[in-house]
């Protein structure tokens, strides 16, 4: 029950967080500086909902340990939501027409990482980084958060 709540907070504070960038960012499109000043800011703040999730999820395990597969399970299906609404905020960014395939681009590759971790979350226990392809990609594109494997 108290993980249950947990994960209903973290995703309520991101759709918070998230609606104040999309609603602000609605109206014309961004230049590419502002368009990557905003989606830095929410990868910025999902890094920080996944980080506090992390938190509670590995609270038990001593410095240095590495969590076991069902702690990895655990957590990827409590940052789940978080990852699926950073998804859909990068997406309503406006972005300028001639940039709107680079951003799919980058975005479709996250997607396909976060599928991956959802599908096998021992993949983030491996040598295995299943977002290689969108950190090149976003930071091919500019972004300084998004693309850090970590956001």
């Amino acid at each position: 029950m108290r993980r249950m709540v947990w994960v209903v907070a973290v995703s309520v504070a991101l759709a918070m967080a998230l609606s104040g960038t999309a609603v602000a960012a609605q109206g014309e499109p961004l230049s590419k500086k502002d368009y990557i000043k905003a989606a830095d800011n929410i990868c910025r703040q999902a890094n920080q909902l996944r980080d506090e999730t992390a938190t509670s999820d590995f609270a038990d395990i001593p410095a240095g340990g590495q969590p076991t597969l069902e702690q990895m399970t655990t957590y990827i299906t409590d940052i789940d939501p978080i990852n699926r609404q950073e998804l859909d905020g990068l997406r309503e960014l406006p972005a300028t027409s001639g940039e709107k395939k680079k951003v799919k681009k980058v975005y479709k590759a996250v997607e396909k990482g976060f599928d991956a971790i959802f599908a096998d979350p021992g993949l983030l226990l491996s040598d295995t980084n299943p977002f290689a392809k969108a950190d090149k990609l976003a930071q091919k594109y500019g972004f300084k958060v998004c693309g850090s494997s970590s956001g």
